[in-house]
């Protein structure tokens, strides 16, 4: 990977990390749409985004992937795109989003990318950064399957709640009834700052 998207993906990394923090406190400060969001959740927001928006691209265009790697990463990066205006649109414009949408969203893009995947990336893992962008992929759709679990665990304790202009979309550190989710968040946080500190070793040595 060439030096200049080194410095670009760790530029992201670190810039993404204060809009998170700045995030966090944000929903903290008051009556904010979307409600206050716990530490656990703050931190699977920016691992999630991080992936999603920023290292997907900065490996498609620094690491020359293997042409389905290619094809797998620029799917994902146009979808997520889509998703990304879509969900900002229903949530903070029209405020009818509810985790139904990103559910659904989430199915449609883990069976695209194991569709991809599955085309013949196999024969293409020489090198290590197809490897890397190869493991990325599956760290991606591990993601989204998780995520479509906490939606899923959210809208049970939430319901109808997430719409409207005192929408909930986020749990809380102080209610008991995000606990639960909380905790769990948690424990699976442990894992993927783990291999994003990985991931940052590889972008390093690369």
């Amino acid at each position: 990977m060439p030096l200049t998207s080194k410095l670009i993906a760790l530029g992201l990394f670190l810039l993404h990390a204060l809009i998170c923090f700045w995030y966090y406190k944000r929903q903290a400060s008051g009556n904010r749409i979307g409600g206050p969001i716990s530490v656990p959740k703050v931190i699977w927001l920016f691992l999630t985004t991080y992936h999603y928006f920023m290292l997907a691209p900065c490996l498609y265009l620094g690491l020359y992937p293997a042409p389905t790697l290619a094809l797998g990463l620029s799917a994902f990066c146009l979808l997520i795109g889509f998703r990304m205006v879509l969900q900002l649109l229903l949530m903070f414009f029209l405020k009818v989003w509810t985790p139904i949408w990103g559910i659904s969203l989430n199915g449609l893009y883990v069976v695209t990318l194991l569709l991809i995947l599955l085309l013949g990336p196999v024969f293409q893992l020489e090198s290590i950064p197809n490897l890397m962008v190869f493991f990325t992929l599956l760290v991606l759709v591990c993601m989204m399957v998780l995520d479509s679990y906490y939606a899923w665990s959210f809208r049970a304790l939430v319901g109808q709640q997430t719409k409207g202009s005192e929408a909930i979309w986020y749990a809380s550190e102080t209610e008991p009834k995000f606990e639960k989710i909380n905790r769990q968040t948690r424990i699976f946080n442990l894992f993927f700052l783990l291999f994003t500190g990985v991931e940052f070793v590889l972008i390093v040595l690369l």
